[in-house]
């Protein structure tokens, strides 16, 4: 009996270890262009929720947008489960500008004015499952300028959340 007790520790370790712990969706990455007011959005942040509506749960993407392009698969982006997606952009009239503390703001830096903060797409978007299928467009509607989702009455249905 205890010649079998680090055997039978041994094989609970192994089946413990060989998945018994929830394992990662895929993710799929992707890239694509995001405008608005008929041009490259100069800089914002794209948001890729799945579609609870539409059966379609797990984490959100994510990627930064620079000069109306943004990629999934750059540092710092995090790609899509696939299936239907809402997408919820913030969305800058520059690319904030980067300093020191010790720097003076000077009324020559640009302002990174807001255009709209979280809008979320009216249809949902059908993302892949594969990675790298490049060409979305996102094309953001005039009527988002001024949008702020922490204002009262623009928060989203409960559909998985910012």
């Amino acid at each position: 009996m205890v010649r079998a007790l680090p055997m039978v520790a041994v094989c609970l370790s192994l089946l413990f270890a060989s998945g018994c712990g929830e394992s990662e969706t895929p993710r799929y990455n992707f890239s694509g262009t995001v405008t608005f007011e008929g041009k490259p959005l100069p800089y914002g942040r794209i948001q890729f929720v799945p579609d609870a509506e539409q059966n379609n749960e797990g984490g959100s993407g994510f990627a930064e947008v620079i000069d109306g392009k943004f990629d999934t698969g750059n540092v710092g982006s995090r790609g899509v489960i696939g299936g239907p997606h809402k997408i919820r952009i913030r969305g800058y009239a520059s690319v904030p500008v980067e300093g020191n503390d010790d720097e003076v703001a000077t009324s020559d830096l640009p302002v990174n004015e807001n255009y709209f903060m979280g809008f979320e797409m009216p249809e949902s978007y059908d993302f892949p499952t594969e990675s790298y299928a490049k060409g979305y467009e996102i094309v953001v509607p005039d009527s988002a300028r001024g949008f702020d989702i922490n204002e009262v009455g623009n928060a989203p249905s409960n559909n998985g959340g910012a």
